[in-house]
């Protein structure tokens, strides 16, 4: 009787865990380390880029710049709100350092708060968001390691400058694309490169 009652109990128990576990899979994480969920953002960079158009407008750039949003998760809310009372700005940058461990679940939740600007939103890669995977997170949530767009006559050079985190390979910076990026073209006045290490840095 005692075992019976012990079996019943434990295929009730089962079925409850079973059903528990498959009705909420939309919320499942398979991992701390995995690269995207079902409700991660895809290609934000792009997205923005076809937001921001070409600034041709008027004749000033408006931008600002900011980074190392790693364990700043609080101070990100208080930069969107504070960015959104401002007037004439074109467009923001975060230059790295989203995350400090390079997991989903970090970009996850920076991505959250900068979606809330009323302005377009751009990203470079820092060398904390390279830890762990998450190069392939910033890939799926972000886009490319090195891009590059013209807004209002001025072409922005947006690339990896990590080199200490690919062991000092020598093919990052990726120096020819930089070349190449950096050549005349017409309409172009002006150059800026936006990077997470400066180029006076060792690493």
């Amino acid at each position: 009787m005692i075992r019976e009652k012990a079996i019943r109990l434990a295929i009730q128990v089962t079925f409850i865990l079973f059903i528990s576990v498959f009705s909420g899979c939309s919320d499942f994480e398979y991992s701390p380390n995995q690269i995207f969920s079902k409700n991660s953002y895809r290609d934000l960079n792009a997205i923005n880029l076809n937001k921001l158009g070409d600034g041709q407008q008027d004749d000033t750039v408006r931008f600002i710049i900011t980074g190392d949003t790693q364990r700043s998760h609080n101070e990100t809310v208080n930069f969107y709100k504070k960015v959104n009372t401002m007037t004439g700005i074109d467009f923001v940058i975060v230059a790295g350092d989203i995350t400090e461990f390079g997991n989903l679940k970090e970009m996850q939740w920076v991505a959250e708060n900068l979606t809330k600007l009323n302005r377009p939103f751009l990203a470079v890669i820092g060398n904390h968001d390279l830890t762990s995977r998450g190069r392939d997170a910033f890939q799926h949530m972000y886009g490319k390691l090195n891009y590059s767009f013209v807004y209002g006559g001025v072409k922005f050079i947006c690339h990896d400058t990590n080199s200490r985190e690919y062991n000092f390979n020598g093919q990052v910076p990726n120096i020819p694309w930089l070349k190449k990026e950096l050549e005349p073209q017409p309409h172009v006045e002006s150059y800026v490169a936006i990077s997470h290490v400066p180029p006076t840095s060792p690493d």
